[in-house]
C-alpha cells in the first residue's frame, strides 16, 4: 500500500480546507498566496503518491486505501469511510491535477479579491477530493455540496456578463 505515516486521502481532503480556513483568518495577501500554493500542491502530490502505490483493489473490501473514522453518529450509520477503487482513483488524481492547475491560474491571473477567490477555490478543491475518496453516501453528498456552494458563489461574483443565467 502506502508507506506514509498518515492517511493520504484524509490529508488530501483536509489540507485545502485548512489552508482556506487559515486564509479566512486574515493572513496578509502575500502570505496567503504562498500558503495557497501549498493548499493546491499537497493534494496533487498525495494523489500522485496514491496513484503510484495503487496495487489493485483487494478482493475483500473492493477498495484500496480503505480507512474508516468515527463521527459520533455511528448509531445512525454515518461514518467517514474513505477509499479508492478503479473508477474513483483516476478521478481523484484528475481532481488533484485540475485543482492545482486552477489554483496556479487563479494566482497568476491576479483576480480581484484574490484572497476570497483562493479561499473559495480551496474549499471547492477539498470538496472534490472528498467526493472521489468517499465510500459512504452521506459524506459523498456532504463533500459534493461542499464543492457546489463555492462554485455558486464564484459564478455569481466572478462570472461573465450573463452570470445570472448560469
Amino acid at each position: 500500500m502506502s508507506n506514509l505515516p498518515f492517511d493520504p486521502l484524509l490529508v488530501a481532503i483536509l489540507a485545502p480546507l485548512a489552508v482556506a480556513l487559515a486564509i479566512a483568518c486574515g493572513l496578509p495577501k502575500r502570505f496567503s498566496v504562498k500558503l495557497a500554493y501549498v493548499g493546491f500542491g499537497l493534494p496533487l502530490l498525495l494523489a500522485l503518491h496514491v496513484w503510484f502505490y495503487y496495487g489493485g483493489v483487494p478482493q475483500t473490501s473492493g477498495y484500496a486505501f480503505l480507512t474508516s473514522y468515527s463521527t459520533g453518529l455511528d448509531g445512525l450509520g454515518i461514518g467517514l469511510k474513505l477509499g479508492l477503487n478503479g473508477i474513483s482513483l483516476p478521478l481523484f488524481v484528475l481532481a488533484g491535477i485540475v485543482g492545482f492547475a486552477a489554483g496556479l491560474y487563479a494566482i497568476q491571473s491576479g483576480a480581484e479579491r484574490l484572497k476570497i477567490y483562493l479561499m473559495l477555490l480551496l474549499i471547492m478543491q477539498g470538496g472534490l477530493m472528498g467526493v472521489f475518496a468517499s465510500v459512504d453516501i452521506f459524506f459523498f453528498y456532504f463533500f459534493h455540496e461542499l464543492a457546489l456552494i463555492p462554485t455558486f458563489i464564484m459564478v455569481g461574483v466572478w462570472g461573465g456578463r450573463d452570470r445570472n443565467y448560469a
